[in-house]
């Protein structure tokens, strides 16, 4: 089994050097913000699948994070090319879920996009990365323009 590839991009709004700078009053709003959102993509998505960490929570002003695990269901005749040169392969019927990782900073939703991370032990690094981007473009421009 390969070993398992993790690749975290930056949206183009947000760098991971830069704080937010957010205001007590401001962090206590944005917080329960992020209370909502977790508690509805729960209920969405089931428990199974949505696994939330709340970090030091208000007072301590720890980072909320959590991951979504992504079934994949494929269709009836998959073949997984084993070796490219020799064009050898495999029929699966099950691959291992890809894991999205996910970090709240303190100014989400109002001034900071979320962190995401994307890990999987079945695609190549590359693979993880085309796969992030996209999925990076279209959460920045669909929530964040």
């Amino acid at each position: 089994m390969r070993e398992q590839q993790e690749v975290e991009i930056e949206c183009a709004m947000s760098t991971a050097a830069e704080a937010s700078s957010v205001d007590h009053e401001n962090f206590e709003e944005t917080f329960l913000q992020q209370q909502d959102e977790l508690m509805a993509m729960e209920s969405i998505l089931g428990s199974e699948v949505f696994k939330i960490s709340l970090g030091e929570g208000q007072s301590g002003g720890g980072l909320t994070s959590g991951k979504i695990l992504i079934e994949l269901t494929l269709p009836e005749k998959t073949y997984l090319v084993l070796e490219k040169s020799t064009k050898e392969s495999t029929y699966v019927e099950h691959l291992p879920p890809v894991t999205l990782w996910f970090t709240l900073p303190r100014g989400y939703p109002v001034k900071d996009p979320p962190l995401f991370t994307l890990s999987s032990s079945w695609l190549g690094a590359l693979e993880v990365v085309i796969c992030l981007e996209f999925f990076y473009q279209y959460v920045c421009e669909t929530f964040f323009n």
